[in-house]
């Protein structure tokens, strides 16, 4: 699934597969911003037509490096503002993995539960085999976005030089 089309459009469907390996009722697809310290959702299932907040301040721990997982067998025991959003859709627990691309920290996946504790350490494992194959199609997502924008910042730049030629 993941190496047709782009992930947004087949996020439903990953997860639908992952749920087979790994049962969930939600999952969340959160992605790095460039101020290195805040990540946007980039993709979600089993969330509603909304996941709140969209963009959050990513743990110090997950920054340094310090944590590449996290079971959460009780959500309300989180001071986390996205753990209070999964408590107000019904999850009671979580388990995260982080995704890395090139050594830096790109991204994460977080498998969420309507059951309390409905993750093990055993699941980690299986949580971090569907990471790196979704890892693999959000690179060449993340690749293909940075061309798009270099392509266009260099097509407004042109038009910004042709606009300052024709005024001098």
């Amino acid at each position: 699934v993941t190496d047709t089309g782009e992930i947004k459009e087949q996020f439903d469907r990953i997860s639908e597969i992952a749920r087979k390996v790994l049962p969930h009722d939600g999952l969340v697809l959160p992605v790095m911003l460039a101020d290195g310290i805040h990540a946007r959702v980039y993709a979600y299932s089993g969330m509603g037509p909304r996941v709140n907040p969209e963009v959050v301040e990513v743990p110090e721990a997950v920054l340094r490096g310090d944590r590449d997982y996290e079971l959460l067998d009780d959500l309300s025991t989180s001071s986390q503002p996205y753990d209070r959003g999964g408590l107000a859709l019904g999850f009671r627990s979580a388990l995260r993995v982080t995704i890395r691309l090139d050594g830096r920290l790109a991204s994460g996946l977080s498998f969420l539960s309507r059951q309390a504790a409905a993750f093990t350490s055993a699941d980690v494992l299986v949580a971090r085999r569907i990471a790196a194959r979704i890892a693999l199609a959000l690179s060449r997502e993340l690749r293909t976005e940075a061309a798009t924008r270099a392509e266009k910042a260099q097509e407004l730049a042109g038009a910004l030089e042709r606009r300052v030629n024709s005024l001098a």
